[in-house]
């Protein structure tokens, strides 16, 4: 998706949705970003307790922070109404 955060957003916007992001919803997926990078800072253990489910063990190379605030903004796209099928 890139190397810096703007190019991961709509890279993953992009994966999502099938479609590019709006200048709003750029502006919403990074200040979502830059709060959970805030957050995951603090809160090593809660990024940790996040990462440690699933099937596969979290890639120890990645930052925690970083890897944790990217899979909240994952579960974040996964989640629009525009991502979700509706019966």
């Amino acid at each position: 998706g890139g190397s810096q955060a703007p190019e991961r957003l709509h890279y993953g916007f992009r994966l999502a949705t099938a479609r590019d992001p709006n200048d709003h919803e750029m502006a919403v997926l990074t200040t979502q970003l830059s709060a959970l990078l805030e957050h995951f800072k603090a809160n090593t253990e809660a990024a940790k307790k996040l990462l440690a489910i699933g099937a596969i063990p979290r890639n120890e190379s990645l930052d925690l922070a970083e890897h944790a605030s990217y899979t909240m903004i994952g579960n974040l796209l996964l989640n629009l109404d525009e991502t979700m099928t509706k019966e």
